[in-house]
């Protein structure tokens, strides 16, 4: 399963990796992945829930 979500310049992606078994809420600022932003998790309701906290966090955020 696999999601998108873009804003101006933070993009959010839900991505599910079989390897270890986890959703990741990936984001990327400026094009760049941080991984210290991102989340992790091995529920795909808290994934789902995490990603629209996020969208709604970063809705007003502005670049320095």
């Amino acid at each position: 399963m696999k999601g998108e979500l873009e804003m101006e310049t933070i993009k959010l992606r839900l991505i599910y990796n079989r390897d270890w078994n986890e959703y990741i809420v990936m984001v990327y600022i400026g094009g760049i992945y941080n991984e210290m932003k991102s989340y992790f998790t091995q529920c795909y309701d808290d994934a789902i829930d995490t990603m629209k906290a996020m969208q709604l966090h970063y809705e007003n955020w502005k670049p320095s």
